[in-house]
């Protein structure tokens, strides 16, 4: 009988707390012994209830009943004094819930719990009151379901006070109990929960949906309300998703509703809310996001899509979410584990499938106008959903391109955003994201084409033509993402670079071009490459102005940052180009970009401040220039075979720039530290086809030589050999590659059977440039005959010696080249020297053998005659400059050159042969006044500069003594041009003094024995252009083409003009003609120059004559046969020097000569006339020089005709 006791002992507590009648001390120590009264309650019970089988069972449920009611009495009480009592009791309450149930039926304490909870007033002991529900919901009695239907509404009630009350301080714990709520409804052993997801989706959704979309994203609190809210969505079954979407009071609230519900989704996809190895949660939110937007979308349809109801921002989100959701990492199979994989599809499928069907099929029941109203934001995402590594996925999203097309297409007549918009998307998402692959690209341009080839509209907008583009870029960004994590492959990086950036430009994306601009030259300072630098931020440079206009595309490099207008980040750029032009060498490049800005700083800023430093910066390049050593470039020729190579490498040819003082071997170490598992190639013939399908990397490299058309602008200029060098190895894009090839038997001998196969190589920019290679876009082969290839190896020789020689004499300390050059022609041990050529071709049994080859033999002979005269010019060179330690090795080179001249020019008389080089600084007259000595510095149009210092005894091989004692120049050699070019010293005026004309007609006979005739025209035109490319030439072939001289002028032969057909007022580039050294001789001592007018011996003016171009121009030629010879009336202007010797001046219609302004007695001589090669004449085979003039010759020329037969290039 205790338990009646405990029972109203407890209840007369209860009743005195309420009314306050005892201390709070007590009452809350009452009800803290809650569980153990009732334990002994219960247990009493029970054992009363065992020992009189069930008697009074009826009585002690009421007085329990009784008791219950007295707590919900006390916890109505809303007096502040019995907060403590009432806290107390909610605390402790749920500890008698589980012996209660021992007595009771669990729904009829669940109406008692029930009752107890709703007693405690609003707002009133709120912690205590979630902390009581908590213990509730984690009893067994929320297990039984009808327990559950009696406390769920009461429960949900509770949780939506709180969820939607203003503070938030109770959040989390209400969240708690409904996950515990949420996770015991996911339970299959407590029965049904239908109703209960029923009462939780009435009462808690949109509190719950509200909480997600105004908590703060990314914080503990937030990814636990997500948690819950996908729960809810996820226990919801088709039928909860019709009713709760359809009971929506107004379309303004269904609006909200689904915008939440779009955002936390998006949020919880694409923020990472949950960590990648919870695969389950990750699960769990895909197939809920799944379920939930299939029913959310056909709300979509139904009341938000036609007519006046279509709602552009609510399909925008839906879009958005879902191609978040195929895109997310979570559910991209490719990047899991084969289990993994497979259970994934076991349980769930290809998530990424169904959306993607779910989006094409919403974005299909759209019309045309409604598409046109997501341009052109929709291409990103769409874009972003193509490139899903699935089939299936790439098939059905890629056709959609087609569609904006379409759409664009309709609503502007073009497609430009759309096209825009993919070029963008697809550069952020495969280089960025590093997403699409090969078999995308495969993809894309058929599925693409087929449909554009079926609108006749789009295909005349060029449809077909961009869907190209946009697959050509697609693999050049492959080939970037590819490679731009690797640090071995710095080269190929950069060619992707520089692929791209050529694409952009060409599509005139100037942002894109400057993100990549800035992506290469990082990688050349890198590397060092400093002027690859320079040109790759010259080109951004060339976008911007000279304005102050604000900056559109901002700069990546961190200096270029504080730019805040165009005109600041030019000159900034242009700071930075020049100092990497500088580091570089390549100073040539830096002062027009410094006389720009000088002029910006002296006509715009005024700053001379900074135009004084410019200043002195170009200085300072100019002195860089002739002062500092810089090694000439190499070039090489890089094959790259086999399909190991990336594809913008594979199977092409490349020609690299080496860098300073980079020799073969050393290349070929940075090519294999680049590429190396390559294998290089010991061959140099072109590799057959099985090379370009092989597996594996093969590279083949060969030493190219560059091709420079600029060098001949220099021509007859006494400048620095640096300048010459530079132009001769810069901004180039022609390059000659030579092999020997033996053909006949070897018993002909090694000369007779070297043939040379020649490939000239055209690269597709010049160098250098942005790159230090450039790829090779045109490829042309021909092949010298052993005899041509000897012809070109004489010139060159030459052409080596004389330049060597030149140099030597500027700058003593190059002498040690010009010994060693002199010495290996001179005394030939290793190759035979000159008699190879003599016991090759200059037998008898050759001629009759290869009668064609007879003139080349001639040539041969002419080059042979030149050598030995350049040596001797050599050799004094070598003499005066010479240590006293190397005397006798200079003593040997005289006696072997003595023996060589005799055997080859035993008509000279002579040791040496004249220099033009070392020319005396003057010649006595026969009245014994001197000629003006010119400057050794100064430069004269087609007039060399003396050389002083050197004895007049060692110049004397061509200085024939006259009766008077003077002495005759009858002849020059080379000139202080730099270049070595025959056309340089063929322009050369001749000093003498004054004598009879048979005193001149017996020196020029002397002379003239040593002169041959130069090129055929058959070997001319083997040496065009045409035979090697418009625009440039060997430097074997420049030599050719100048040894192509005109004949003597007393010949009536067709006009030399040069090859292209160009105007003849400015100089072939590649041939000079030839003086008649009789026509070249005055007659007064005096010098001059051909051109120009003098003084006979009565002191009558009278002209030389002129070439027979001068008279080809309307002007000219009008009034020379008029007999008009002083009509010249205004200021003229020379004419780019002297043409042929003769001196052109322009006074508005047309050219004439100088000499023709100055005359003075009548009308000048007839024009002498001039012919295109010497090899016309009909001459002897055996090499005589006799020879008839034709009929057609004045009797004048004809007077000394053998004298002018064996004439002289001017140059000897």
């Amino acid at each position: 009988m205790a338990h009646k006791k405990l029972i109203e002992q407890l209840k007369c507590c209860l009743e005195e707390a309420r009314t306050q009648q005892t201390t709070e001390h007590t009452n809350v120590r009452v009800m803290q012994a809650l569980q153990y009264i009732f334990k002994f309650i219960i247990k009493s019970r029970l054992l009363y209830a065992k020992a009189t089988r069930g008697k009074g069972a009826q009585v002690f449920k009421e007085s329990l009943c009784d008791l219950f009611d007295s707590f919900d009495r006390l916890m109505g009480v809303k007096d502040e004094n019995l907060l403590a009592v009432q806290a107390a009791g909610l605390q402790h309450f749920s500890a008698i819930i589980q012996e209660v149930l021992k007595i009771m039926e669990p729904d009829e304490f669940a109406v008692i719990i029930k009752q107890f909870i709703d007693s405690v007033p609003k707002n009133r002991l709120l912690r205590f009151k979630l902390l009581c529900l908590g213990h509730i919901v984690q009893n067994d009695i929320f297990r039984h379901e009808e327990c559950r239907h009696i406390l769920m509404p009461m429960l949900g009630q509770q949780l939506a006070t709180h969820i939607k009350g203003q503070t938030e301080e109770q959040l989390p714990k209400c969240f708690e109990i409904l996950g515990e709520v949420l996770i015991l409804l996911q339970r299959k052993d407590v029965g049904s929960t239908y109703e209960n997801i029923t009462e939780i989706v009435d009462q808690l959704l949109l509190a719950v949906q509200h909480r997600v979309a105004t908590t703060e994203r990314n914080t503990q609190q937030w990814g636990l309300i997500a948690t819950c809210f996908i729960a809810i969505l996820s226990l919801m079954t088709e039928k909860h998703y019709h009713t709760f979407l359809r009971g929506f009071p107004s379309k303004q609230l269904l609006e909200e509703f689904l915008q939440g519900c779009f955002e936390a989704f998006f949020d919880l996809i694409t923020a990472g809310s949950f960590p990648m190895d919870w695969s389950a949660m990750i699960n769990v939110l895909n197939n809920t996001v799944t379920m939930s937007m299939r029913y959310f979308a056909e709300s979509l349809q139904t009341q938000f899509q036609r007519g006046q109801n279509f709602n552009h921002v609510l399909w925008k989100v839906y879009f958005d979410i879902c191609i978040a959701f195929t895109t997310q990492q979570g559910l991209q199979l490719d990047a899991f584990s084969a289990s993994k994989r497979n259970k994934q599809l076991a349980i769930y499928g290809d998530l990424r499938v169904n959306i993607s069907k779910r989006v094409m099929a919403m974005w299909n029941s759209l019309g045309v106008e409604q598409k046109q109203l997501f341009l052109p934001w929709i291409v990103g995402p769409f874009m972003d959903m193509s490139l899903v590594k699935n089939s299936e996925i790439r098939r059905a999203t890629i056709p959609v391109f087609y569609d904006l097309m379409v759409c664009e297409f309709a609503l502007t007549g073009d497609y430009r955003q759309v096209s825009s918009e993919c070029i963008d998307k697809l550069d952020v998402h495969v280089s960025g994201a590093g997403k699409g692959d090969n078999e995308y690209m495969d993809l894309l341009y058929p599925l693409l084409s087929s449909l554009c080839e079926k609108n006749r509209e789009l295909m005349q907008a060029g449809a077909l033509e961009f869907v190209e583009n946009l697959t050509q870029l697609l693999g050049r960004l492959l080939d970037f993402r590819n490679l731009q994590d690797g640090d071995d492959y710095s080269i190929s990086r950069m060619q992707t670079i520089f692929n791209l950036l050529q694409y952009y430009q060409e599509m005139e994306r100037e942002e894109m071009v400057i993100r990549y601009i800035y992506k290469l030259s990082s990688l050349h300072l890198q590397a060092g490459n400093y002027s690859e630098a320079a040109f790759s931020l010259l080109l951004h440079a060339s976008i911007i102005r000279w304005e102050d206009l604000p900056v559109l595309a901002r700069a990546e490099f961190p200096s270029y940052n504080k730019a805040r207008s165009e005109y600041e980040l030019k000159e900034l750029i242009f700071k930075d180009i020049i100092e990497y032009f500088d580091k570089g060498k390549l100073w040539e490049c830096a002062i027009p970009l410094c006389k720009e800005l000088a002029m910006q700083c002296e006509a715009i800023t005024y700053d001379y401040e900074q135009l004084s430093s410019i200043h002195n910066k170009i200085s300072k390049l100019y002195h860089d220039i002739i002062h500092t050593v810089r090694g000439a470039a190499e070039y090489y020729r890089v094959g790259f075979y086999g399909m190991g190579f990336p594809p913008f490498l594979r199977n092409k040819q490349f020609i690299f720039r080496g860098k300073d003082f980079e020799r073969l071997g050393e290349f070929n170490q940075l090519l294999s530290s680049h590429f190396p598992k390559a294998v290089f190639v010991n061959f140099n013939t072109p590799p057959g086809d099985e090379y370009q399908t092989i597996e594996g990397m093969h590279m083949q490299v060969s030493k190219v030589e560059p091709i420079s058309s600029e060098v001949d602008r220099f021509a007859g200029l006494s400048i620095a050999s640096s300048i010459i060098d530079y132009y001769a190895t810069n901004n180039i894009s022609n390059f000659v590659l030579n092999r020997p090839v033996r053909r006949g038997p070897k018993s002909a001998g090694e000369f007779a059977t070297m043939w040379v196969e020649r490939t000239i190589y055209v690269t597709a920019s010049r160098l250098p440039g942005m790159l230090r290679w450039c790829e090779v876009v045109e490829e042309k082969r021909i092949e010298i005959s052993p005899i041509e290839n000897a012809v070109e190896t004489m010139v060159n020789k030459n052409k080596e010696l004389k330049a060597l020689t030149i140099r030597a004499e500027k700058n003593p300390a190059q002498l040690n080249p010009l010994s060693m050059a002199l010495n290996g022609v001179l005394d030939a041990a290793v190759q035979g020297g000159l008699a190879n050529y003599e016991q090759t071709f200059f037998t008898e049994e050759y001629k009759l053998e290869h009668p064609e080859h007879i003139v080349i033999i001639d040539e041969i002979k002419d080059l042979i005659k030149e050598q030995v005269i350049i040596l001797g010019e050599g050799l004094d060179v070598h003499e005066k400059l010479a240590a006293e330690a190397l005397s006798g090795f200079h003593k040997r080179m005289e006696e072997l050159y003595e023996q060589m001249r005799t055997k080859y020019l035993p008509q000279s008389g002579q040791r040496r042969g004249v220099s033009s080089l070392s020319l005396g600084s003057s010649q006595p007259s026969v009245n014994g006044s001197k000629t003006p000595e010119r400057p050794r510095n100064a430069v004269t149009a087609g007039t060399p500069t003396a050389s002083q210092g050197s004895p007049s005894s060692r110049r004397s091989m061509f200085y024939t003594p006259t009766p008077s004692g003077s002495v005759s120049a009858a002849s020059s050699v080379s000139s202080l041009s730099g270049s070595g070019s025959v056309s340089a010293r063929s322009r050369l005026s001749l000093r003498t003094t004054h004598s009879t004309d048979a005193e001149k007609a017996s020196r020029t006979n002397a002379v003239l024995q040593i002169g041959k005739s130069p090129l055929s025209s058959r070997t001319q035109s083997m040496y065009s252009h045409d035979r090697i490319g418009s625009n440039a030439s060997t430097p074997g072939q420049l030599a050719m083409h100048e040894r192509t001289l005109p004949s003597p002028p007393p010949l009536n032969l067709a006009d030399n003009r040069d090859s292209a057909g160009s105007d003849p007022r400015y100089s072939p580039p590649l041939s000079t003609p030839m003086a008649m050294a009789s026509n070249s001789l005055p007659s007064n001592g005096s010098a001059y120059r051909p051109g120009m007018s003098r003084q006979n011996s009565s002191g009558t003016s009278v002209s030389s004559s002129a070439p027979a171009d001068a008279y080809q121009y309307p002007a000219a030629k009008e009034r020379r046969e008029s007999g008009d010879h002083n009509w010249p009336k205004s200021t003229p202007r020379l004419l780019s020097g002297d043409r042929d010797g003769y001196t052109y001046l322009d006074y508005g219609d047309g050219p004439v000569l100088e000499e023709e302004c100055n005359s003075t007695d009548g009308p000048a001589p007839p024009p002498p006339q001039r012919r295109s090669s010497v090899r016309e004449i009909n001459r002897p085979s055996t090499g005589s020089n006799d020879y008839t003039p034709p009929p057609s010759v004045p009797a004048k020329t004809r007077a000394n005709s053998n004298a002018r037969t064996q004439y002289m290039r001017s140059d000897l």
